[in-house]
């Protein structure tokens, strides 16, 4: 894939080729450990998270841009992380990692 999108949209393509050749190897393990050992490796919370991912890259997309990419980078950053890790925390997704900053206060 790379050698046929590199040149075709350089950067850009070297990116998209990684992007596809890891979806197209996550694909196959998960086909193959649902045929051959018949487990589901997923829970309908990631499926959940998923969508959350799609919908929270797209509002770093639309959040209004500030002129100053730095100051981007933090805002965008700060207001993205802040809500994924609010839906994490409030519906309790990763109980070990709330346990273990509960035992470390």
């Amino acid at each position: 894939m790379q050698i046929i999108l590199i040149p075709w949209l350089g950067m850009i393509g070297a990116a998209t080729a990684t992007a596809l050749a890891s979806f197209i190897y996550n694909s196959l393990l998960f086909w193959y450990v649902r045929k051959h050992f018949a487990l589901q490796p997923f829970e309908k919370e990631n499926k959940v998270l998923l969508l959350l991912i799609i919908v929270l890259c797209g509002l770093g997309f639309v959040l209004p841009s500030t002129g100053i990419p730095m100051l981007n980078i933090l805002y965008k950053g700060f207001v993205i992380s802040g809500i994924y890790i609010g839906y994490v925390y409030f519906k309790n997704l990763t109980p070990e990692v709330f346990d273990w900053i509960k035992k470390k206060e």
